[in-house]
C-alpha cells in the first residue's frame, strides 16, 4: 500500500523494498508523512487491543469456516459488514475464507482497513468496500453499474454493537444482508448475543 503521490511523465519513484517471510513490503523514498493513525477513533484502538474478544472472534470464525469445509464447500465468501480496520477480515481470510468482502461507511476507516489488509499480506483475498450494507446488492444496478459483490457469502462477520447492544443499528444491517447478500444458510458471527 503507497499514498497516492503525483509523478511527472518520465520522472521516477525512489522505492525501498523489505522482504518478509511471507510477502515483499515497497515504501516510498522519503517515507511518507501521511499520519493514518490521525483518523482512527481512539475507540477503535480499544477493540483492536482487546486479546480475549479477538480471540473469541477468531476461534468462532474458525469453527464457522470449518464447518462449511466439512460440509464440503470448495470456496467460502465471508462478508465483514462494519469492517473497520479489517481485522476480522483477516481472521476470516487467515482462517480459510477464499475471499472477504470488508464493508465500512467511514471513508477515514476504509484507507485504514486498505493499508492494513495489505501490509498483512491480504492483496487479493480481501476487499474493501466503502459502503453502506444496507445499500449494497450482488445484482447488477438498474443502471447498469456493477454489484457490490459477485457472489451472496456463505459467512457474516460483523462487530456493529454498542453498549446497549443494538444501538448501531445491527439489527437493520443483518436484515439487509440477509436479505440480500448471503446464502440461504448462511453463518452469523456471532450468531446470539445477551443483553
Amino acid at each position: 500500500y503507497l499514498d497516492g503521490r503525483k509523478v511527472a511523465q518520465g520522472s521516477t519513484v525512489q522505492l525501498r523494498v523489505q522482504q518478509e517471510r511471507s510477502q515483499i513490503v515497497f515504501s516510498t523514498v522519503p517515507d511518507s508523512y501521511r499520519m493514518h493513525h490521525a483518523i482512527v477513533p481512539r475507540w477503535h484502538y480499544d477493540m483492536i487491543c482487546d486479546f480475549e474478544r479477538n480471540a473469541c472472534y477468531r476461534r468462532a470464525i474458525e469453527r464457522a469456516i470449518a464447518i462449511r469445509k466439512d460440509a464440503g464447500y470448495k470456496n467460502i465468501h465471508a462478508l465483514d459488514m462494519g469492517a473497520g480496520s479489517g481485522i476480522l477480515s483477516m481472521l476470516a481470510s487467515r482462517a480459510g475464507a477464499s475471499y472477504t468482502y470488508a464493508a465500512e461507511m467511514s471513508s477515514h476507516l476504509c484507507d485504514v482497513a486498505e493499508e492494513c489488509t495489505i501490509m498483512n499480506g491480504f492483496l487479493g483475498k480481501i476487499l474493501v468496500l466503502d459502503r453502506d450494507v444496507r445499500r449494497m446488492d450482488v445484482l447488477r444496478k438498474p443502471d447498469g453499474t456493477a454489484p457490490d459483490m459477485e457472489c451472496p457469502a456463505d459467512i457474516a462477520v460483523f462487530e456493529v454493537f454498542d453498549s446497549g447492544l443494538i444501538g448501531e443499528g445491527v439489527l437493520h444491517i443483518l436484515a439487509a444482508a440477509k436479505s440480500k447478500l448471503l446464502m440461504p444458510v448462511a453463518a452469523f458471527v456471532p450468531c446470539w448475543a445477551d443483553v
